[in-house]
């Protein structure tokens, strides 16, 4: 059991499998045996996570970044993560103004919504960077367009980003019952319509 916390500690996650391994056979009932592998598993995904991060891979980087927040209190155990993951928002949020500066906006959405969970996880949602806000602005212009238009699938989907980036924004929040209600009735006059057509 020490032998494989040790391996673990020191990032010998080889060794600490086997360690854990030879301890399952020897003693399945071992009371910390699932502590061990819990162990294990986090320092697994901690060892992807830095080398998709130093590897510059940051879409690896970010969906293992996903995966380690499931386990409980994760970066309240593991602090060392927040700077990097700091960085890794910042990064995405360069990207979404690359992408916005060329009119790339669903790729632009892509990595600011990264950005967005990545500050949402470590408690920084409320803080908007430049880059972020302008893209804001722009689905809130977008959406504002089509509701004068009264195009309501496409206001739901630029209503659905700026959810996602901004729930409280005074447009959405004006205008999301709206939205909802006028869907709702169109999806159910087209299902009457195909039932009659039917």
């Amino acid at each position: 059991y020490q032998k494989a916390q040790d391996a673990i500690a020191l990032q010998n996650l080889d060794d600490g499998r086997v360690y854990w391994q030879q301890l399952q056979r020897v003693d399945a009932n071992y009371p910390d045996l699932d502590a061990l592998r819990y162990g294990l598993i986090i320092a697994e995904y901690e060892q992807a996570f830095w080398l998709a991060l130093s590897k510059g891979h940051t879409d690896l980087a970010f969906s293992t970044f996903k995966e380690l927040l499931v386990i409980p209190d994760y970066l309240s155990l593991y602090p060392a993560v927040v700077p990097a993951a700091e960085e890794m928002a910042r990064y995405f949020i360069a990207e979404g103004n690359n992408y916005l500066t060329s009119l790339a906006l669903s790729s632009a959405y892509q990595s600011f919504s990264r950005a967005r969970f990545i500050k949402t996880a470590l408690g920084n949602a409320e803080h908007y960077a430049d880059a972020e806000t302008r893209f804001i602005d722009l689905v809130a212009r977008r959406l504002q367009g089509h509701l004068d238009k009264n195009e309501i699938i496409p206001a739901y989907g630029f209503a659905s980003i700026l959810q996602e980036m901004q729930a409280s924004h005074p447009l959405l929040v004006a205008h999301a019952d709206s939205i909802a209600s006028s869907l709702l009735a169109d999806a159910q006059l087209k299902v009457v319509l195909a039932a009659f057509n039917g």
